[in-house]
């Protein structure tokens, strides 16, 4: 009986669900990004499986009935809904969810148990600590984290290497390939994200503009300035020049006031990864080393413009303005359109976070903290059926949650310009990943607070001897405990 319940709550959910797949039908995610793509085939012209609607089909077993509990430590305190959903007649993305969960668990013959924790970032001790006990008793099979403690899961050894794994295919389109060839180390891939991490869409950095601003002044249109490549941090800050306002006349700049750009303290570091400026990255052995880019002339320059643009003038506010209507240039998450829909009733669009300058090829995004990376515990007495069930779950994320969430809804829900989804696809496929702010913790702090802290304190010249001490501890680290982890 509880099975035929199940059955029809899932067509009761698919029926609801109907309308936003047709619409998304024609927009399947891409072999190499997650984004539309006509071309589906294999290395050697193999065909790729797909079904009716075009999306690549997995390669697990038919009706495998392993007849298991597969168990998963997640943070609870995630930001976004990602993991259990027990109630099937929320949200279309947590029906998604309870879709995908549902399909993965008749699909595999397995009951997902999900047992949450608190591991953000200020809980990632708690994480680590609640992982290690777990793996001593054997509790759980797999691990969902904040992005920065899979790297705490690989060096503490409590996962196992996933390129080993049966069922695991990292050639699907779910397991972006700039995603898992960055966290490849020394051969070695203990933690993955993609399409299974709905954070992963959410925490991706964008830049906000009001269109109704940049009509009254008559500012160049945003769009098409990244079409013609001259979309740079230094045109941002020229278009945001002469806009400040003391709207409420106190003689004070405050979150009230009219701002040319804006932006929280954590949200400048998007402008360091957008001008292609790494802190970690790897040699040609696939060791982890100090990006030669880190202590640079062009990271010298970043964060003195930065500095004399927000702190040097009323036309930059450091914190967040922009759902006031009031702020030509935002940076944040593109999550923040969801939570502040209902306040902004003007007109905004969205554009990827801005180039160092026109020479630079391509637009680089970088991704905000929590989201989630899965590992297979070590400790794991089913550890194939614990790596077929992450594939499935990316497998039927990429065809159940991805259209909804990407495609029906941050592309047409969370912008007012048309151009926005276009633009929205532009930057999913520009995501880029620093090793440093995965391995952030374990490093110290330093990939973090090296770039923040001289901005926060309006001081970019003490830059200089920060990051000599920093390179310093973040050396030492890399040569006593990251690699090692890895080479193993």
């Amino acid at each position: 009986m509880k099975k035929v319940m199940r059955c029809l709550i899932a067509l009761l959910l698919c029926a609801c669900l109907l309308p936003s797949a047709v619409a998304c039908k024609n927009n399947k995610p891409s072999i190499e990004s997650g984004n539309s793509s006509d071309v589906e085939t294999k290395p050697g012209n193999l065909p790729v499986e797909t079904d009716e609607d075009g999306y690549v089909l997995d390669d697990l077993p038919n009706n495998p009935a392993f007849d298991k509990t597969v168990r998963m430590l997640y943070w609870e305190d995630v930001e976004n809904v990602e993991f259990d959903v027990s109630d099937p007649y929320g949200d279309r993305i947590s029906n998604s969810i309870y879709m995908r969960n549902l399909a993965v668990e008749e699909r595999l013959g397995i009951k997902l148990s999900f047992h949450g924790t608190a591991g953000n970032y200020g809980n990632l001790d708690n994480f680590l600590a609640t992982a290690q006990a777990g793996s001593i008793s054997g509790d759980y099979d797999l691990f969902a984290g904040y992005s920065m403690s899979g790297a705490s899961l690989a060096i503490n050894g409590l996962c196992l290497d996933m390129k080993t794994q049966k069922y695991l295919n990292f050639e699907k389109p779910w397991w972006p390939e700039s995603l898992t060839s960055e966290t490849t180390i020394i051969d070695k891939l203990f933690f993955a994200s993609g399409d299974i991490s709905t954070n992963l869409l959410h925490m991706m950095y964008v830049v906000f503009y009001n269109q109704e601003m940049i009509d009254a002044v008559s500012l160049e249109n945003p769009v098409e300035l990244v079409d013609e490549g001259t979309w740079t941090y230094e045109k941002m800050f020229d278009m945001a020049k002469g806009m400040y306002v003391d709207t409420n006349s106190n003689d004070i700049a405050d979150q009230d006031d009219q701002y040319g750009f804006s932006a929280g303290k954590m949200h400048y570091e998007a402008l360091f990864t957008g001008a292609g400026i790494k802190t970690i990255e790897k040699n040609n052995l696939g060791w982890m080393i100090v990006s030669p880019t880190f202590n640079s002339a062009k990271t010298t320059k970043l964060l003195d413009d930065i500095c004399t643009f927000v702190h040097g003038s009323d036309d930059g506010f450091y914190g967040t303005t922009f759902e006031k209507g009031h702020t030509l240039f935002a940076i944040d998450r593109s999550y923040y359109a969801m939570i502040h829909k209902e306040e902004m009733s003007f007109t905004y669009g969205i554009v990827p976070i801005p180039k160092y300058d026109t020479i630079q090829e391509g637009y680089a995004t970088c991704l905000g903290n929590p989201f989630t990376v899965y590992s297979i515990a070590k400790s794991s007495v089913i550890p194939d059926i614990a790596a077929a069930t992450l594939e499935c779950l990316a497998s039927e994320a990429y065809r159940k949650v991805t259209p909804e969430l990407f495609e029906a809804t941050m592309k047409y829900q969370y912008s007012d310009v048309p151009a926005s989804a276009r633009m929205y696809d532009l930057i999913r496929n520009s995501v880029i990943i620093d090793l440093g702010r995965i391995f952030d913790k374990e490093l110290g702090g330093y990939p973090h607070t090296l770039f923040s802290n001289p901005i926060a304190k309006n001081a970019p010249e003490s830059f200089s001897s920060s990051y000599r001490t920093g390179e310093e501890t973040m050396l030492e680290r890399l040569k006593t405990s990251i690699n090692p982890a890895f080479s193993k």
